[in-house]
């Protein structure tokens, strides 16, 4: 399974810089290894090997297992910006102590 290290998302880079188990601290930047604008704490979540095919060209798309974060749509339940590394690992220490909360409740939002 492809492991989520460092990735680019929405024109930003994220370096990682704390992991526990599928919770994990990045470091957004605008510019790769340059500056800090932001530290994001997310859900690391698994996506198993598999395909899809395109309907309109039938064209059969093939992808491997791989762990990926929140979707945009998915910030307020498992990703949240946050100004400072301090205020991150609070995040952090609050989203591995209420994970069963915050899975709930983004299973209720989604109806």
């Amino acid at each position: 399974m492809k492991k989520l290290e460092d990735f680019q998302k929405n024109k930003f880079y994220y370096e990682q810089v704390k992991r526990v188990g599928f919770w994990a601290i990045y470091k957004q930047r605008l510019d790769k290894g340059r500056g800090c604008l932001a530290y994001e704490v997310i859900k690391i979540r698994e996506r198993q090997a598999g395909e899809m095919v395109i309907k309109k060209t039938g064209q059969i798309i093939k992808f491997e297992a791989a762990e990926y974060g929140p979707s945009n749509e998915d910030f307020g339940f498992f990703g949240w910006s946050l100004p400072t590394l301090e205020h991150a690992e609070e995040k952090l220490k609050f989203c591995i102590e209420h994970e069963k909360d915050l899975l709930e409740k983004r299973l209720t939002n989604k109806k």
